[in-house]
């Protein structure tokens, strides 16, 4: 008797099904391939975008603290304002999905001694996913934490802007009152320069008065 008419139907299906899941799970190895080189990518934006906000926290702290309180003669246009990181936009490498693994069909009780192998090929690839999936969600972890630092930072650069406003419209007043100062000293310096000038003038037409009025009291004592 020929083997394959031998062959029960169930067991074929389990054979195909068998062939199948091999051919999925070297698809899926090669899918975990291109997610480990996503992922790596994943990590090392996420590593240089922290970094990035890092560096823009504290410049926007050392900004804060500068136009707090700022030193005498400091013009406004010397202190550089930060800038903001842009916004992360490189999206999560997606785990592929683990094939399904259907050796038996209707009919089989039991896996056979072949089957073994891929059983231990899948727990393998379930692994490996696992540990990809691991440093991704990490990742995102540290995403939303940057997404925080952000805001913060953000905060930070209205906060500063605020007194930056302030510091201005004080700084305006200042130079408001030395002008002022300036210009009442000029004043006051003319209005002397005025009323010496009129006490010179006074005292010119009385001694001029005082000569004319000399012949007339000559004459009289003469008389």
């Amino acid at each position: 008797m020929d083997t394959k008419d031998s062959t029960p139907p169930n067991a074929l299906q389990s054979i195909v099904n068998r062939e199948r899941y091999r051919l999925d799970l070297e698809a899926h190895a090669l899918a975990l391939d291109s997610y480990e080189q996503e992922a790596e990518i994943y990590t090392k934006a996420v590593d240089q975008h922290t970094l990035a906000v890092d560096t823009y926290h504290l410049a926007s702290k050392e900004y804060h603290t500068t136009t707090n309180s700022l030193p005498t003669g400091l013009p406004i246009s010397s202190i550089t304002e930060p800038s903001m990181p842009r916004n992360f936009s490189l999206p999560a490498p997606t785990k592929p999905t683990m094939p399904i693994y259907r050796p038996i069909a209707s009919g089989l009780v039991k896996l056979s001694t072949a089957d073994a192998p891929w059983l231990a090929e899948q727990r393998i690839s379930a692994a490996r996913a696992g540990r990809v999936a691991g440093l991704v969600r990490a990742a995102k972890r540290r995403i939303e934490n940057a997404a925080i630092e952000v805001g913060m930072a953000a905060d930070n650069i209205v906060r500063a802007d605020q007194k930056i406003d302030r510091s201005k419209r004080v700084q305006e007043r200042a130079k408001m009152r030395v002008k002022m100062a300036k210009e009442a000293k000029v004043d006051n310096s003319r209005a002397l320069i005025v009323h010496q000038q009129s006490l010179t003038s006074f005292d010119n037409m009385a001694f001029a008065h005082h000569l004319k009025s000399r012949p007339l009291e000559e004459t009289r004592n003469q008389g």
